[in-house]
């Protein structure tokens, strides 16, 4: 079902099965078969938890009928897609909606 969180971090990596292995298996998160499409992973960098607050929402599988929403708090954020390569502002207010397309990309490993 639906759950949500307010939370504080560094930030949120998330990758498919092709791009699990290195950056998000770094971060905390599972490697996945690449043969699994149809999901995605998120994993929440550096949580800050004050006062032994603790978060239930901190990595996760999802598959194509989910969708991961991220609303930013903070003055001066940024997006970073695959890399420093392609940056956008994530400010005060922005949603950031990720989920599966319906045309996926097909990759030759």
């Amino acid at each position: 079902g639906d759950k949500s969180e307010e939370q504080r971090s560094s930030g949120i990596w998330v990758a498919t099965p092709t791009g699990s292995t290195a950056a998000i298996g770094a971060a905390g998160g599972q490697p996945m078969p690449h043969r699994n499409d149809r999901a995605f992973q998120f994993v929440v960098r550096e949580p800050y938890t004050p006062h032994g607050q603790l978060y239930h929402l901190t990595q996760g599988l999802l598959g194509p009928q989910d969708t991961l929403i991220c609303m930013s708090q903070m003055g001066d954020g940024t997006l970073y897609i695959d890399g420093p390569g392609v940056i956008y502002p994530f400010n005060f207010g922005d949603e950031l909606r990720v989920r599966l397309s319906n045309q996926p990309l097909h990759v030759l490993v």
